[in-house]
C-alpha cells in the first residue's frame, strides 16, 4: 500500500507545472521578479550585484541561461546596450518584457521643471514637500538654464542612441507600473499561479507605496534652495521630477555612463554653476569611478562626494542588496547632504 502512495505522490509532483524562468537584465529587475514571482519562478540575473549595466558584458554561462529562459526583463532605451547580442547569441526564444515601454519617459537633458507644481507662482499648487515660496524656487532655476554645460541644457551631449533616460526605477510610482507588468507578464506566462503571483505583487507594492509617502515627507525637510542635484551622470531626473529637485546637469553630462569625461570647458562650467548657485554637495554611483566627482569636490571646496546607490543593486552583505533598501538609504543620504 506505501508503495502506491508513494507512486500517486511521484506522480502528482512530475505534472506539476515547471517553474518559470526569467533573466533578468540587472539586479533591481531580478529583485521585481523575485518579489512578485517568489518560489515559483527561477530567476537568472545578468548585470548583478553592483554592476554598471551601461558596461556589462555577459559570460558564456550566462548566454546559455539566456538560452533558457521563458521571459527576458530588462528596461530597454539604450540601458543594457550587450542585449541584443546576447539574445541573437543564444537563440533564445523567450518573450521579451521592456519595463520602459508605454511609460511617461524623459528625453535626455529634459526641462521638466516647467510643469511642477514645485515652481508655480500659485502657493495653492504647492506640494507638501516645499516650505519656501514657489516662485523662489522658479526665479533661481529658471535663471540656472544659460549657466549649464550644453549637453544638459539642449540634450545634445553624448547620448548617442539613448532615445530617452532610461533610469525610470529611481520614481517609485513609476516602479509600480513596471512591477505590474512583470506580474501580467507572469500571470501569461504560468495562468495557473496567478492568483500567487498577484497576491505577492499586491503585498509589494504595498510596501513601495508606503516607501514613496515617507520618502516624500523625508525629502520635504531639505529647503527648496537646496534641492539641486548634481550626480557623476544623468539618472536623477526621475527622482528629481518626482519628489521636486532640480537636476541642471551632471558631471558626465549624459544617461550614459559609457561617455567620454566632459571637455574643460564644460567642466568649468560646471564649477562657474556650482559657485553661482552654492550647490551644497555633489553625488556619485556606487558603480562610477570617484576621480571625476572628487576633481569637481575638491576644485569647488565642497565635502567629499556622497555616494549613491542609483544604478543596481549591491550584494546581499551591501548596503542596497534589494530595491526599498536602495531607496531608502538614497533618500537618506540625499538628506544628509542637502539638509
Amino acid at each position: 500500500m506505501k508503495w502506491i502512495i508513494t507512486l500517486a505522490a511521484f506522480l502528482a509532483v512530475a505534472h506539476l507545472p515547471a517553474r518559470l524562468t526569467v533573466a533578468a537584465s540587472n539586479g533591481i529587475a531580478a529583485d521585481w521578479v523575485r518579489q512578485v514571482g517568489g518560489n515559483q519562478v527561477q530567476v537568472a540575473s545578468f548585470a548583478d550585484s553592483g554592476a554598471d549595466p551601461h558596461h556589462f558584458e555577459p559570460s558564456p554561462r550566462q548566454i546559455n541561461e539566456l538560452a533558457k529562459a521563458d521571459l527576458i526583463v530588462a528596461f530597454g532605451e539604450g540601458l543594457e546596450p550587450w542585449l541584443n547580442e546576447a539574445i541573437v547569441a543564444s537563440g533564445t526564444s523567450a518573450r521579451k518584457l521592456i519595463l520602459t515601454d508605454g511609460l511617461d519617459l524623459l528625453e535626455p537633458g529634459e526641462a521638466f521643471w516647467v510643469d511642477r507644481p514645485l515652481l508655480y507662482p500659485d502657493a495653492a499648487n504647492k506640494p507638501p514637500c516645499c516650505k519656501e515660496d514657489a516662485l523662489v524656487a522658479n526665479e533661481i532655476w529658471t535663471s540656472m538654464i544659460p549657466q549649464m554645460p550644453k549637453s544638459a541644457n539642449d540634450g545634445h551631449g553624448h547620448d548617442h542612441d539613448h532615445g530617452y533616460d532610461p533610469h525610470v526605477w529611481l520614481d517609485p510610482q513609476m516602479a509600480v507600473l513596471m512591477i505590474l507588468s512583470i506580474n501580467n507578464a507572469l500571470n501569461e506566462l504560468d495562468p495557473i499561479h496567478a492568483a500567487y503571483f498577484d497576491k505577492r505583487r499586491e503585498k509589494y507594492l504595498d510596501e513601495i507605496i508606503t516607501l514613496d509617502e515617507w520618502a516624500e515627507a523625508r525629502l520635504g525637510e531639505i529647503p527648496t534652495r537646496r534641492r539641486l542635484l548634481i550626480n557623476y551622470h544623468d539618472n536623477l531626473r526621475y527622482f528629481g521630477r518626482r519628489y521636486g529637485f532640480f537636476t541642471p546637469t551632471s558631471i558626465l553630462g549624459s544617461v550614459s555612463t559609457e561617455s567620454p569625461d566632459p571637455s574643460a570647458r564644460d567642466f568649468n562650467r560646471l564649477l562657474k554653476l556650482i559657485s553661482r548657485f552654492g550647490v551644497p554637495a555633489v553625488f556619485v554611483d556606487s558603480t562610477a569611478n570617484p576621480r571625476l566627482a572628487e576633481q569637481v569636490v575638491r576644485e569647488a571646496g565642497l565635502p567629499t562626494p556622497f555616494v549613491l546607490y542609483t544604478g543596481n543593486v549591491t550584494a546581499a552583505d551591501g548596503r542596497a542588496p534589494d530595491y526599498l533598501s536602495l531607496m531608502r538609504g538614497n533618500v537618506e543620504t540625499i538628506v544628509t547632504a542637502l539638509r
